[in-house]
């Protein structure tokens, strides 16, 4: 382990200034291409579809309410009780 150590700093020592600034920004700049391609953009994509879901899931529950109120509706109309109407009765 302290081998290795040794040859990367014999490494760093070895380049130029100008060398050393190149890798120190490219370096930095697979840093942030990582963390963007493998967690911010990731996430945002995650957020987006469930806010997309949110509104999706939103309108099937006005949708189903409105349904339950025909429901209910369609079942006090109904002149025997003991009788249950089929599914397709209530929504006509």
């Amino acid at each position: 382990m302290r081998n290795d150590e040794q040859k990367l700093r014999d490494y760093w020592q070895q380049r130029t200034p100008r060398e050393q600034k190149v890798l120190l920004f490219g370096g930095i700049a697979i840093i942030f291409f990582i963390f963007y391609a493998f967690f911010w953009s990731p996430w945002l994509t995650h957020i987006n579809s469930m806010r997309s879901r949110i509104i999706t899931d939103g309108k099937t529950l006005v949708w189903m309410q409105t349904v339950e109120k025909e429901l209910l509706q369609a079942g006090k109309k109904s002149p025997n009780k003991s009788q249950p109407l089929s599914l397709l009765e209530l929504l006509t």
